[in-house]
């Protein structure tokens, strides 16, 4: 072998005439101050000659030969890493185990047997499809933003890792060899490039996206319009079925809010602040925040990527549009949109009679459970100071029968349902959505247990008017509880003696004036529920006959309704069967029909013979309101 590279050196051959075959004699094994290569068939390079990349052999070959350079036969990919800031990186990535040196780069991505390196196409090299991730991870798994997890759990990396190779990885988003910074404007994630590089997987969203009003300002160098990593994330993708990703059903709200709730974007772009909180007050964004995916989100109006303003004529929310696009939801509302409200708040009501009865509601809340507490506290200042100032007259004994109980249980524990039902969705990080955020059917459990409460409450609303005109008792109950003049006299006598201007003795019905307030704000809070709940039941239909507003009033009604309702139950209903002085610490009527007999009065204590007759037929009661 020497002899013939001396030769060929003598007669200025620029190439060792016995190639490949004579070096074999050397570094086959044979030599032992030799290296020894092995060039298998699957190199890249098995089908070059020895002096196709060790040029200028001359005797003795190895003080002659010069080293290897890649950029010989592949100068554009040489030109294009030695441009890019990814050169620095690879060198200092290999210099961690060794000098760098000229062909390092090379080896850093395509294998460091550089006799074997293999082809791109061939699935056992370094660099081809399907392990390039797993090859750039090597230096990058430290790094925060792309470590091995957040790629390899994507959407990209879990179809690569289930064969389906073309799938995103590394190279498809960063370049091969011209991989820069991505704050270097010719890098392929630059910002503005960012929509370019994905749509050569996804050119039907790139189109989309493009005729945008996001992109129509981010073409422009503005930061804060959203480009595609903005909403799907940059290594960690995860499809839009996942419940971790930013585009998932339950997530699209939070994911646009990052933006269209920053003050700081809002007022740059002149956009509406209160987006964001309007979608968030409405009865699609409280059912989204308790987890209802099928409530409508952002995107389900907006649209995913090829989001315009309400003034274009081509976008999903302009008025000529908007039944199109609600009717996808409310099949048959669609006339009933074009000229609607639609991010509506309290300084913005859909119509102004929704802001009237806002008002007025509020207004009834002060001043009726102000009054009640005014009421409940005389009382008991004065029962704690004079003892029991009024008696009874004789009623149906029992004051609750069997029947009487039943529906008394049945009412309390529909109410109590209501009432936490539909108050975690108004209010889902309150307590009373904490059950249902417990499991993932809690949503769908919430609106059934709300339904169903509902439907218990209507049938025993008609069971109970069916029971108070068909029997004998019932009538009688009736005829009890009907209000009259005199209630409005021994609300007078009562006061009166509660400012201690008055000592004459009352003698009050078996149901006073407390019980009948009680007794016929239910009827008339629970006839307002069901008309109201009856609205936003069969939404659809009452948006196919009725106009948005008129859906907003009922839902409006609805709430502040149920607001009254559960506070004149704990303030008024409250005080008179738990912390009414005489049936302290629980009145027993809904229990065992009657009243327990009263022992903190003097009266109870003295013999019976000795008792005032109107006293006599009060034995087991005595309190304005027991139920």
């Amino acid at each position: 072998m020497r002899f013939r590279c001396v030769m060929a050196a003598a007669f200025g051959l620029a190439r060792c005439v016995a190639g490949g075959q004579a070096c074999t004699e050397c570094h086959g094994g044979q030599d032992k101050n030799a290296p020894v290569v092995s060039v298998t068939p699957a190199s890249t390079h098995a089908g070059l000659e020895c002096d196709e990349c060790h040029t200028g052999v001359k005797q003795p070959c190895h003080k002659g030969m010069r080293v290897a350079q890649c950029k010989t036969c592949h100068s554009d990919q040489a030109t294009a890493l030695n441009g890019a800031t990814h050169a620095e990186k690879l060198k200092k990535c290999l210099a961690k185990d060794g000098e760098v040196k000229p062909m390092a780069v090379c080896m850093s991505c395509h294998g460091t047997d550089v006799h074997n390196l293999r082809k791109v196409k061939d699935a056992a090299g370094p660099a081809s499809r399907g392990n390039v991730s797993t090859m750039c991870l090597k230096c990058h798994e430290k790094e925060q933003h792309i470590a091995v997890g957040r790629y390899t759990s994507s959407v990209h990396g879990l179809a690569m890792a289930n064969g389906k190779t073309k799938a995103a990885e590394c190279a498809d988003c960063h370049g091969s060899h011209a991989i820069d910074h991505s704050q270097r404007l010719s890098s392929k994630v630059f910002r503005t490039n960012i929509p370019q590089t994905c749509g050569h997987c996804h050119p039907e969203e790139k189109k989309q996206y493009e005729a945008s009003t996001h992109w129509a300002s981010a073409s422009k160098g503005y930061h804060e319009p959203p480009v595609c990593t903005d909403c799907h994330g940059e290594h960690s993708i995860r499809s839009s079925q996942d419940v971790t990703s930013p585009t998932f059903a339950g997530n699209v709200t939070k994911t646009c809010a990052a933006c269209h709730a920053s003050e700081k974007i809002t007022a740059k772009f002149m956009l509406q602040a209160d987006r964001v909180k309007s979608f968030r007050d409405s009865f699609h964004g409280l059912s989204g925040e308790l987890g209802d995916l099928r409530a409508a989100n952002c995107a389900s109006c907006h649209g995913n990527h090829m989001i315009l303003p309400s003034s274009d004529s081509r976008s999903s929310v302009y008025p000529a549009n908007l039944g199109h696009t609600c009717g996808n939801c409310h099949p048959g509302a669609d006339t009933r949109f074009s000229n609607a409200r639609i991010h509506t708040t309290t300084e913005r009501p859909s119509h102004w009679t929704v802001a009237a009865v806002r008002v007025i509601y509020i207004w009834l809340i002060i001043l009726t459970i102000g009054g009640m507490l005014i009421h409940n506290l005389l009382d008991i200042l004065y029962k704690a100071t004079r003892g029991l100032p009024y008696h009874r007259q004789p009623g149906l004994a029992p004051r609750f029968s069997v029947n009487e109980r039943i529906q008394h249980a049945l009412l309390a524990l529909s109410f109590i349902l209501l009432a936490v039902s539909g108050f975690a969705l108004k209010f889902p990080d309150s307590v009373f959505a904490w059950p249902f955020q417990q499991f993932s059917a809690g949503p769908e459990v919430r609106r059934w247990i709300h339904r169903g409460c509902a439907g218990v409450f209507v049938l025993l609303a008609a069971y109970h008017l069916l029971y108070l005109l068909a029997s004998a008792r019932g009538r009688a109950q009736r005829k009890a509880l009907w209000p009259s003049l005199q209630d409005v006299r021994d609300v007078k006598s009562v006061l009166l003696r509660y400012l201690r201007r008055s000592n004459a003795e009352l003698q009050l019905p078996a149901f006073a004036y407390t019980e009948k307030a009680e007794y016929w704000a239910l009827v008339w809070g629970g006839t307002v529920m069901t008309v109201t709940g009856l609205v936003l039941l069969f939404v659809n239909l009452s948006l196919s006959n009725l106009p948005l507003w008129a859906v907003d009033l009922a839902r409006t009604i609805h709430y502040w309704e149920a607001v009254l309702a559960a506070l004149a139950i704990l303030v008024w209903h409250g005080y008179w069967v738990v912390l009414d002085p005489e049936h302290y610490p629980l009145n027993l009527t809904w229990l065992i029909g009657d009243p327990r007999p009263p022992t903190n009065s003097v009266a109870a204590a003295a013999p019976a013979a000795q008792q005032p007759a109107a006293e006599k037929a009060n034995q087991g009661g005595g309190a304005p309101a027991t139920e």
